[in-house]
């Protein structure tokens, strides 16, 4: 592990400068991700929620429901007829008035909207009001068909990194965590839940059937909940280097000599520490974080040495922020 220097960064400041009228965030400045993302946003409010800005949270994800809402005649559609092209599902990321982008791209995202349904849900019964009428009621149930008609439990979507399309763990997963907690709050059709957890048990410990260890699969303990710390561990012993995380092995995504190393999986793995009970463990991935900033940003990742043009990372600093808060409590 590489010293650790405590960076005097301001994570809230630089998610601020991302931030876009209507309240949601832009994945990075530039490199083509001056575009929403629906994950990246989840993750930006979770930050807010660490740090207790439920004012800022709670707009991100409302947010997100009326892009959803938008394009809520594409959950109709697909009920009607089962999407057969990509472009038929629910898009990912977004203009920043909300608008599809068409271009060709990984469209098949079921764990960001599993994400979406599981954080709204667990707000909703929290009693945090996040829901504002019966549309926005209507519009989770509508979400719960379209699992169903997708057939989300055996649907090979694009996954968390939008490549290839296979069977992803970290994907059933959020869609299973969505539906359980949205259980008695919306009609649920019969062993939707149990169709997921069956293919979960034939998928664990891997990711997919061609990535033994993936950093998605960190999404699974933290913010997901499931307690499986042999995850962490596979993904520590595997994938942890000297700036980051690898996303998988033999990962050609800004490869230069060798994998690019992502830096929000060191915070993303101290919060998983964190939320397995390890609170020194966690504090020893947030000094590390704090070493790989680049002046006050965090990197998409590093790649040879350097970093890469997506700088900074919505997402990776969110985690920084979600890290930081946990940390300072648990002391």
């Amino acid at each position: 592990m590489p010293s650790p220097c405590v960076a005097s960064v301001d994570d809230l400041r630089v998610l601020e400068s991302l931030k876009q009228r209507r309240g949601l965030f832009l994945a990075a400045p530039g490199g083509g991700y001056d575009k929403l993302w629906l994950r990246d946003n989840v993750y930006v409010a979770l930050g807010y929620e660490a740090i207790g800005d439920w004012n800022s949270a709670l707009g991100i994800y409302r947010g997100l429901l009326d892009i959803i809402h938008r394009y809520s005649w594409k959950i109709d559609w697909a009920l009607w007829q089962k999407p057969r092209w990509d472009y038929e599902y629910l898009h990912p990321r977004y203009t920043v008035e909300g608008n599809e982008i068409h271009e060709p791209w990984g469209f098949k995202q079921n764990d960001a909207i599993g994400l979406l349904m599981f954080r709204v849900a667990v707000l909703e019964k929290a009693g945090m009001g996040i829901l504002r009428d019966h549309a926005d009621r209507h519009l989770l149930q509508k979400l719960v068909w379209y699992l169903d008609r997708i057939d989300y439990s055996r649907d090979r979507d694009n996954g968390m990194w939008e490549e290839a399309a296979e069977l992803h763990a970290s994907s059933v997963a959020a869609c299973v965590r969505a539906l359980e907690e949205l259980h008695g709050f919306v009609c649920l059709p019969e062993g939707i839940i149990e169709k997921g957890r069956e293919t979960l048990d034939l998928l664990l410990p891997k990711e997919s059937p061609t990535k033994q260890e993936d950093l998605a699969q960190l999404s699974l303990v933290w913010p997901l909940g499931y307690v499986r710390a042999e995850l962490v561990e596979r993904v520590e012993r595997r994938l942890l280097r000297e700036r980051g995380v690898l996303r998988y092995e033999n990962d050609w995504y800004h490869r230069n000599g060798s994998e690019a190393e992502w830096t929000m999986g060191l915070a993303w793995l101290g919060q998983c520490w964190l939320t397995l009970g390890d609170r020194h463990r966690a504090r020893q991935y947030l000094d590390w974080t704090d070493s790989v900033y680049l002046g006050p940003y965090l990197p998409e990742c590093y790649a040879g040495g350097r970093a890469c043009e997506h700088t900074p990372l919505a997402w990776a600093h969110a985690l920084a922020l979600t890290l930081r808060a946990g940390v300072r409590q648990a002391f």
